[in-house]
C-alpha cells in the first residue's frame, strides 16, 4: 500500500496532466506529458509553409579582384627553367661555352669532346681551329662534315650538344624583381619573366619588349598566351638580351556575374562589349538590362552610369567605350522564384509544380496523385500574398463541384493523412520491459497485449508485479494491481483504457529513488534526485539558476508530512536573497519530495507588441505601453494611407482566438455526451428489430462524423470594430486598449 501511495505522490509532483484536446485540431501545438521518463507526442505534425525565399539586395563585391594574369606568376615555382636535357632544334645558335660531341665511324673511328672558347672557336687535331660562333646547329653540322671530308674519306659523322652554356639577360622596367639573370641558353622570354616574377603591379602585361643589340626585335602581349595559348612570340634569348617591362596601359575592372572577374589592361580603344568578351562573357545568371559602370571623372570624383547590354548587343553602334579607372559591375538576376505552386503531404509526387493558366486544386492533385490514405475532406491551400500575409483556405474534395479553387502564385497545398486526422487513444508502459514507451490503444487491448507489443518482460525469472496507473476523465488517479497470472489468460486479463500507464516491476526492485521538485521562475523546472545535505541553493543551481523575472522574496517551500492517517503539507516562506549568499537559516535543508516554488516579480512583463500591416504609412511591429489605445499606435504608424479601405479592416486578438477554440471543444464534448447517451438508450431497447437498430446506429455514427468535422473549424479570433478617420476614432468605443499579440490589417 505504501508503494502505491509513493507512486501516486510522485505523479502529483510530476504534474501528470492529461489533455482531452482533440488531435484533429490541425493548428494546435503538439501536446506531451511525461510519466516515468516516457514522452508522448501528438502524431499530427501540421506543415507550416515558409514564405517565398527573399534574396539579399543585389550588391556586387569588388573585393579580391586581382590584375588578370598575375596569378600565373604568383603561383609559379621558385625557379622556372627549360629542360636542359631536351634535344636542341636546328635553329639553336652556337656560342662560347657550348659543349660539342663529334662521333665518327667507318674507315675512321674517333670521338671528339669540344668546347667553344670565348673567341667562338673549337680546335680539332689534323684539322685545326674552326670558327663556329653564331652558327645554327644545322650550319655547324654541315661545316664539320665539310672540314672532315677534306682530310678523311669513307666515314659517317654524328654531332650532338653536351653541356649547354649559360647566358646572361636583363629584365628591367616595371618587373616584379628587375635585375640580371643567368639562364640556360635554351631559355625564352617567358623563362626570363618567370625568373623575374613577371610584370609588377604597375607593369604592363601587353607591351613587353625584347631588345637585342639596342634594337626592339619583338613586342610580347601576354594576353595572347593567357587567353589563346599563343606562344609564337616566346622567342629564344641570346646572351645580353634585355626584356623591358613598361608601365601598364589603362586598367579597367570587371566584377559580378562574369566568367573571369579581374582587372584588365586595355590596348587601344576598347568598348564595353569588347571588354566583356575579353573577360569571358557574362554568365547565364547575369542581368543584361542593367550593367553599371563606375567611372573616375576628371580626377574629381566618381560617377555611375547604367547601360542596357541587351540593347547594345542588338545595336552595336550604341556600344560605348571604357577608360582607365572604370569598373564594370554585372548584377545577378533576381533569385526570387515565380510561377510555381507546391504540393506536400499524402501524395505520390510531392514538390513544386509550374503554375499554369487557370490551374485549379483538382488539376494539381491529379498531377501529384493522391495516396489511398489521403484525407480528402480537408485539403488546405496556404496562400501567401506579396505583402507577406498568409491565408488558409480549406477544400473538400468530396464536395468540389463548383467550388474548385483556382490556384495563385506561391500557393502551398497540404494533403493530410486520414490516420493523422483521426483522434487516437494512447497507453504507455515502463519498468522491466524491453521496449518501454507509448503505444496506440487498440480495440479490446489488454495488459498482456501491450506487454507483448513492448517486447516482453526483461526479468522473467523474478517475481513480477504489474500495476495500472489510471487517470479518469475527472482527473483522479488510481492504482490498479494486476495478477501476472491473469495477464497470461486473456479471459481474465484486464482491458485497458485511454491514458493508462502500465508499470512492471520486481518484488526485489528497490524503492523509487527520492526526488525534490522546483517550479516557477527558474531555467529548468522539474524533478531532481534528492541527496542528504541538499539545500535550497543547491537545488536552484541544479535547475540552471533563476530567471530574470524571479523574485527573491516570498518564495515557498512545500513539505509533505506522512503518517498512518494520511498525507498533509506544510508551507514555509524562503528568502532567496539570503539563501543564495550562504545564509544558513534561510538556505533550508531539503527533504525528499519537497517542492520549491519561485514566484514571479509582481507585474513583471516583457515588452508587449502589436502588428500593424497594410495601408498605413509605416507598417510594422510596435511595442505598446500598458493601457495604450488603438489610435495611439495608428498615429505612431503614420496614420492611414489614402488607399486604405477602412470598412475591410481586420483586427485579430489572440485571447479571443483561444476562447473560440475552447468553445468549439466544449461544444464537441457536450454533443458527444448526448450521442453516447442516445446510444446507451437505443442499445438497451429490446423492442427494436435488428434492421431498425442498425439504421439508428448508422444515424448516430453520422452525427459523430459531423461533430468531428466541426472540430476543423479554425477560430479566427477576430474582433469587429468600426474604423473611421483617426479624429473620429479617437476616444470612441472602437478605440480599444491593445493587448500583446494583437494584429491589425488595413486592406486597399
Amino acid at each position: 500500500m505504501l508503494r502505491k501511495v509513493i507512486c501516486f505522490l510522485v505523479m502529483i509532483l510530476a504534474s501528470v496532466s492529461v489533455s482531452f484536446a482533440q488531435d484533429m485540431e490541425v493548428n494546435s501545438t503538439s501536446t506531451s506529458f511525461a510519466l516515468d521518463g516516457i514522452q508522448t507526442k501528438s502524431y499530427l505534425q501540421p506543415s507550416i509553409p515558409p514564405l517565398p525565399q527573399e534574396r539579399a539586395p543585389q550588391i556586387v563585391s569588388k573585393k579580391n579582384i586581382k590584375i588578370f594574369g598575375r596569378e600565373i606568376f604568383d603561383n609559379a615555382p621558385p625557379l622556372i627553367e627549360p629542360v636542359v636535357d631536351a634535344s636542341v632544334g636546328p635553329d639553336y645558335i652556337i656560342g662560347p661555352g657550348d659543349n660539342l660531341i663529334v662521333e665518327l665511324w667507318g674507315k675512321l673511328e674517333a670521338a671528339y669532346n669540344l668546347v667553344v672558347d670565348r673567341d667562338g672557336k673549337v680546335f680539332i687535331s689534323n684539322i685545326g681551329a674552326i670558327y663556329v660562333y653564331g652558327l645554327s646547329f644545322t650550319q655547324l653540322q654541315n661545316l664539320l662534315q665539310d672540314k672532315f671530308s677534306k682530310v678523311y674519306s669513307n666515314f659517317k659523322m654524328n654531332v650532338t650538344l653536351g653541356k649547354l652554356r649559360t647566358i646572361k639577360v636583363f629584365v628591367v622596367g616595371e618587373a616584379a624583381k628587375p635585375g640580371a639573370y643567368s639562364l640556360s641558353s635554351l631559355s625564352t622570354v617567358f623563362n626570363a619573366l618567370y625568373a623575374a616574377g613577371g610584370p609588377g603591379i604597375e607593369g604592363s602585361m601587353r607591351n613587353i619588349r625584347l631588345i637585342r643589340e639596342n634594337k626592339v626585335i619583338d613586342t610580347i602581349d601576354l594576353y595572347k598566351f593567357l587567353l589563346e595559348g599563343d606562344k609564337s612570340h616566346d622567342m629564344r634569348l641570346c646572351s645580353g638580351d634585355t626584356i623591358f617591362v613598361p608601365i601598364r596601359g589603362p586598367l579597367v575592372g570587371v566584377a559580378g556575374e562574369i566568367t573571369r572577374p579581374a582587372m584588365y589592361e586595355l590596348k587601344g580603344s576598347t568598348t564595353v562589349g569588347e571588354l566583356l568578351k575579353l573577360s569571358g562573357g557574362v554568365k547565364s545568371t547575369g542581368y543584361l538590362h542593367r550593367i553599371q559602370i563606375e567611372r573616375l571623372q576628371h580626377h574629381e570624383g566618381n560617377t555611375i552610369e547604367d547601360i542596357d547590354l541587351d540593347a547594345l548587343e542588338r545595336d552595336k553602334t550604341k556600344d560605348m567605350g571604357v577608360f582607365d579607372g572604370d569598373f564594370v559591375l554585372i548584377f545577378p538576376i533576381s533569385g526570387q522564384e515565380y510561377k510555381f505552386v507546391e504540393l506536400v503531404g499524402m501524395v505520390l509526387r510531392p514538390g513544386r509544380y509550374e503554375l499554369k493558366e487557370k490551374m485549379k486544386v483538382s488539376d494539381l492533385l491529379d498531377a501529384g496523385k493522391l495516396l489511398e490514405e489521403a484525407f480528402v475532406e480537408k485539403i488546405d491551400v496556404i496562400r501567401t500574398y506579396k505583402d507577406k500575409r498568409q491565408q488558409v483556405i480549406s477544400v473538400n474534395l468530396r464536395d468540389i463541384q463548383g467550388k474548385d479553387l483556382e490556384l495563385q502564385e506561391w500557393d502551398r497545398i497540404v494533403v493530410y493523412s486520414s490516420w493523422d486526422m483521426k483522434p487516437r487513444d494512447r497507453v504507455s508502459i515502463s519498468g522491466l520491459i524491453k521496449a518501454p514507451g507509448s503505444y496506440d490503444l487498440l480495440e479490446d487491448m489488454t495488459v498482456g497485449d501491450i506487454i507483448c507489443q513492448a517486447g516482453g518482460i526483461t526479468k522473467a525469472d523474478e517475481i513480477i508485479h504489474v500495476e495500472i496507473i489510471r487517470t479518469t476523465r475527472t482527473g483522479q488517479v488510481e492504482v490498479i494491481p494486476v495478477d501476472i497470472n491473469d495477464v497470461l489468460d486473456r479471459d481474465r486479463d484486464t482491458p485497458l483504457q485511454q491514458f493508462d500507464h502500465i508499470y512492471v516491476y520486481s518484488v526485489f526492485e528497490p524503492e523509487l529513488a527520492p526526488v525534490v521538485r522546483i517550479t516557477g521562475q527558474v531555467m529548468k523546472q522539474g524533478m531532481y534526485s534528492f541527496s542528504n545535505g541538499m539545500r535550497v541553493s543547491d537545488l536552484i543551481v541544479r535547475a540552471g539558476g533563476l530567471e530574470k523575472s524571479a523574485t527573491l522574496l516570498n518564495c515557498e517551500l512545500s513539505r509533505m508530512i506522512r503518517n498512518e492517517e494520511g498525507v498533509s503539507f506544510i508551507h514555509m516562506p524562503v528568502d532567496l536573497g539570503k539563501a543564495m549568499i550562504g545564509g544558513t537559516n534561510e538556505d533550508i535543508l531539503l527533504k525528499e519530495y519537497d517542492n520549491l516554488f519561485i514566484r514571479q516579480i509582481p507585474q513583471w512583463r516583457i515588452v508587449d507588441t502589436v502588428v500593424v500591416a497594410g495601408e498605413v504609412v509605416f507598417p510594422g511591429i510596435y511595442a505598446i505601453a500598458e493601457n495604450e489605445r488603438l489610435t495611439s499606435v495608428l498615429e505612431r504608424a503614420g496614420k492611414f494611407t489614402k488607399d486604405a479601405f477602412l470598412p475591410g479592416a481586420i483586427f485579430i486578438r489572440q485571447s479571443v482566438k483561444e476562447q473560440q477554440k475552447h468553445e468549439i471543444k466544449d461544444r464537441f464534448l457536450a454533443q458527444e455526451e448526448v450521442i453516447l447517451a442516445q446510444e446507451e438508450t437505443e442499445l438497451a431497447s429490446q423492442n427494436l428489430l435488428p434492421e431498425e437498430l442498425a439504421k439508428k446506429q448508422e444515424a448516430l455514427d453520422n452525427k459523430r462524423k459531423l461533430l468531428k468535422l466541426s472540430m476543423f473549424m479554425l477560430p479566427k479570433g477576430r474582433i469587429v470594430l468600426r474604423f473611421a478617420k483617426l479624429e473620429k476614432l479617437k476616444n470612441s468605443r472602437n478605440d480599444i486598449i491593445l493587448h500583446d499579440g494583437d494584429s491589425l490589417f488595413i486592406p486597399k
